[in-house]
């Protein structure tokens, strides 16, 4: 689950800069398919982009990735505070209910 989101992420946020900077959208399929086409393991040829693209992609993608990864990180972070919260609150009023119980017998 969090590789899937860790990817839906970065691919919105490089996007999100690409068309920040102004890129057209046929420009923007384009680099993130070159991305993809780099980063499959299954390339025989990574070498076929022009090596000074192949970097930019590269440096960018890295940006974003450590980005992407924060993201995901707080995301994660939020959900285990909320889901802690749930169970203090949940136990603690189970227990004061248990010690009502006692006091009354």
């Amino acid at each position: 689950m969090t590789g899937a989101l860790l990817a839906a992420i970065g691919l919105a946020e490089v996007g999100r800069r690409l068309r920040a900077q102004g890129a057209p959208s046929f420009e923007l399929d384009a680099a993130l398919s070159s991305l993809n086409v780099m980063l499959d393991a299954a390339t025989t040829d990574p070498t076929a982009l022009d090596s000074v693209v192949a970097r930019q992609l590269m440096a960018a993608y890295r940006l974003v990735y450590i980005a992407s990864y924060e993201q995901v990180l707080l995301i994660i972070a939020a959900v285990c505070v909320i889901a802690g919260a749930a169970f203090w609150f949940g136990h603690r009023t189970r227990s004061e209910a248990e010690d009502l119980t006692l006091v009354r017998q």
